[in-house]
């Protein structure tokens, strides 16, 4: 080779034994998986990828990336260690003639109205013939989320179902003096209908649950620690008394008729048409029913540990419990099950068949609502832990099989409660109003 070719390839031309490094053909691409046009505060995941197309090995190839109208972009595989290596050479790998590697990234979208712009740089200490497949760059339209929303009014701050049988949201509230007002709203159309039941009294936070074929309504007091058992076919009241301390919640068992589990702050008790078939002692924080309806399980405390249990539905109550998982240190109020996951709210995931811990939800903390939804495979978690004026607002979608964070959008409004409803609808229960939201950018990419 020519001095002028050794000296460009950064060879020493004053030594026999020492070669000018290349040539070698860099080409990077950057492909955008989702979405083509990106939702304000959403995520933007694309694919990177370099080759070296020869005729020799590329040394210590990197890849720098550069961002604007958004935030920085970052590895979601980690294989793909040198990307943003900020001009230091060092960081690269040799690439032999014909070898590619990729990664895949994700960006966040900054504001409506402003490009959000992805640009890639390929760089090697070897000379590079064509500098034409150097540089590549995407460029996504940001809009404003504007999910179709709709809002209904609600009476009191209690609990609010929703019933797929009904297609309809359930909610109660207080009335006239010793009345309990039972409300049911369409998420379609708004549709608020009402009916009030005489000698119930009702209260602003009332629990509730309802049985599958939604025929009964029970309706659990925290003042006076009743369940009032309440036919929604005929407005009759029958009665199951719950005489222990601070009611904290119920569920209704699929298929058997009557049969009712409650847990207040230091009871957990089964009932079946008002008898007591199951009673155990205890702190407990929280309860959810298997998708199964074979399993109930619960969140206890049992210092100096939070514990979660799981406890088969025998036909004389429960059986004996089994320990899903201990967490001596954050500690979960709540959990969510579906898709066959069992969702703590301080981002634990474990398998609901196992008990096998499946992983961790990035950035979820103790106090945040969930919703683990089999239908759409995806985990939707409003964020609780954050100031007041945040708390419920922020919104993060996973994939409930990989627990890949999706995207995470603000919520127009603050949730106390959240919902699943129809093929892709959310709903918000704030301190006085249903929040519905249905729109595709919301629940799928």
């Amino acid at each position: 080779v020519s001095n002028r070719e050794e000296h460009a390839g950064l060879g020493r031309p004053d030594r026999a034994d020492n070669l000018p490094r290349g040539p070698a053909d860099l080409a990077v691409t950057l492909e955008r998986i989702s979405p083509a046009t990106a939702d304000t505060g959403s995520f933007v995941r694309f694919r990177l990828r370099l080759e070296n197309r020869g005729p020799r090995t590329a040394e210590l190839a990197s890849v720098r990336l550069e961002t604007s109208g958004g935030g920085e972009a970052m590895e979601v595989d980690n294989s793909f260690p040198f990307t943003g290596c900020s001009g230091v050479r060092a960081c690269g790998i040799s690439l032999e003639v014909g070898q590619s590697v990729s990664t895949a990234l994700v960006m966040e979208s900054g504001s409506a109205g402003t490009d959000t712009v992805l640009i890639a740089r390929a760089d090697a200490r070897s000379i590079d013939p064509v500098a034409s497949n150097d540089r590549v760059s995407i460029s996504t339209p940001v809009r404003e989320l504007t999910p179709s929303t709709i809002s209904s009014t609600l009476l009191g701050s209690g609990q609010t179902l929703y019933v797929p049988t009904l297609g309809e949201f359930v909610s109660v509230g207080p009335g006239a003096r010793g009345v309990l007002n039972i409300a049911f709203t369409s998420p379609l159309t708004t549709v608020v209908r009402s009916r009030d039941i005489v000698g119930v009294a009702g209260e602003s936070d009332a629990l509730q649950a309802i049985t599958s074929d939604a025929s009964t309504l029970y309706v659990g007091s925290r003042r006076s620690r009743n369940i009032e058992r309440i036919d929604l076919a005929t407005g009759a009241v029958g009665q199951s008394v719950f005489t222990r301390d601070d009611l904290r919640g119920i569920v209704t068992v699929p298929g058997r008729s009557g049969d009712v589990i409650a847990f207040s702050q230091m009871q957990l008790e089964y009932f079946r048409d008002g008898v007591s078939l199951y009673l155990e002692s205890g702190a407990w924080i929280a309860m959810a029913l298997g998708s199964d309806a074979q399993y109930v399980f619960v969140v206890a405390y049992d210092a100096p540990q939070y514990v979660l249990r799981r406890y088969p539905l025998r036909d004389a109550g429960l059986g004996t419990p089994t320990i899903i998982t201990t967490d001596a240190v954050g500690g979960f109020t709540s959990l969510s099950i579906g898709g066959g996951i069992i969702v703590l709210d301080n981002g634990e995931v474990f398998d609901e068949a196992t008990g096998a811990r499946r992983g961790r939800l990035a950035g979820v903390s103790s106090g945040s609502l969930l919703v683990a939804d089999a239908p759409s495979g995806r985990i939707f978690a409003a964020q609780g832990r954050l100031p007041s004026a945040e708390a419920g607002r922020r919104l993060f979608v996973f994939d409930i099989a990989t627990l890949a964070l999706l995207y995470d959008i603000d919520l127009p409004f603050a949730c106390l409660q959240l919902h699943r409803w129809g093929d892709d609808g959310l709903a918000c229960r704030t301190s006085n109003s249903l929040e519905f939201a249905r729109s595709p950018t919301l629940v799928r990419q």
